[in-house]
């Protein structure tokens, strides 16, 4: 079995996106090619326009 590797949330840094501005997001697992998990941190009314993945590179 692979092992797996949890993320404290409470002592990560929580990265700005600045493709969207008043959006944070907090990495929870290495990316992968098919996507990746995270936390969105949003201010209110927020609109994420249609958009290809994104490159990011959190690691």
């Amino acid at each position: 079995m692979v092992e797996q590797n949890f993320t404290n949330t409470n002592t990560q840094q929580w990265l700005e996106l600045k493709q969207f501005p008043g959006t944070k997001i907090l990495p929870l697992a290495e990316p992968v090619a098919e996507g990746s998990i995270h936390r969105l941190q949003m201010t209110a009314n927020t609109v994420i326009p249609v958009h290809k993945k994104l490159n990011l590179t959190f690691w």
